[in-house]
C-alpha cells in the first residue's frame, strides 16, 4: 500500500466531492433554466388559449343572451295573446251572465209554472169524475141493449123451435 497521508486523502476526496457537487449544481441550474422556460412557454400557450376561451365564452354568452332574449320575446308574445282571449272569454262570459235571467226570475216563473200545473191537474180531476158517469152510462145503454137483443133471440128461438115441433109433428108441411 501506498503511504498516501490522511490529510492528502482527505483532500482528494473533499476535491471529488466539490467537484460532484458542482457538477451536480451546473446540472440543476441546466434543469431549473429548462423547466423555467418551459414552464414560460406553457405559460404563454395557457394566457393565448385563455385569451381564445375568453373570446369564445364571450361569442357563447352572446348567443346565449341573444336567445334569451328571444325566448323572452316569445313568453311576452303568448302571454299577450293570452290575455287577449282570456278577455274575450271574460267578455263573452260576462255576455251570457248579463242576459241570463235573475234567480228571482226563475224563481218567479217557476211559481207561475207550478200554479199552472195544479190548475190543470184539478181539471183533469174534475174532468174524469164528470165523464166517468157519462162513461158509466153508455155502458148501462150498451148492456141494456145487450139484454134485449138477447131477450128478443131466445124468444126468436124458442118460435122457431115451436114451429119446428108442431111441423114435426103434424106430418111434415105447414
Amino acid at each position: 500500500m501506498s503511504r498516501v497521508s490522511l490529510k492528502k486523502h482527505i483532500k482528494d476526496i473533499l476535491k471529488e466531492k466539490d467537484k460532484s457537487n458542482a457538477q451536480r449544481f451546473i446540472d440543476a441550474e441546466k434543469l431549473t433554466n429548462a423547466a423555467f422556460q418551459a414552464g414560460k412557454e406553457a405559460s404563454a400557450e395557457a394566457r393565448a388559449a385563455q385569451a381564445s376561451g375568453i373570446v369564445e365564452r364571450d361569442l357563447r354568452y352572446s348567443e346565449r343572451d341573444k336567445a334569451s332574449k328571444e325566448a323572452a320575446e316569445l313568453i311576452a308574445s303568448a302571454l299577450r295573446e293570452f290575455k287577449s282571449g282570456s278577455n274575450e272569454w271574460r267578455g263573452s262570459l260576462n255576455d251570457t251572465l248579463n242576459r241570463a235571467p235573475s234567480r228571482e226570475e226563475v224563481n218567479t216563473e217557476i211559481r207561475r209554472l207550478n200554479a199552472m200545473y195544479d190548475d190543470l191537474k184539478e181539471r183533469a180531476d174534475t174532468g174524469r169524475g164528470s165523464g166517468a158517469g157519462s162513461r158509466q152510462m153508455w155502458g148501462y145503454v150498451a148492456a141494456g141493449i145487450g139484454l134485449v137483443m138477447s131477450i128478443v133471440m131466445f124468444f126468436a128461438w124458442i118460435a122457431t123451435t115451436a114451429i119446428a115441433i108442431y111441423i114435426a109433428l103434424k106430418g111434415g108441411n105447414p
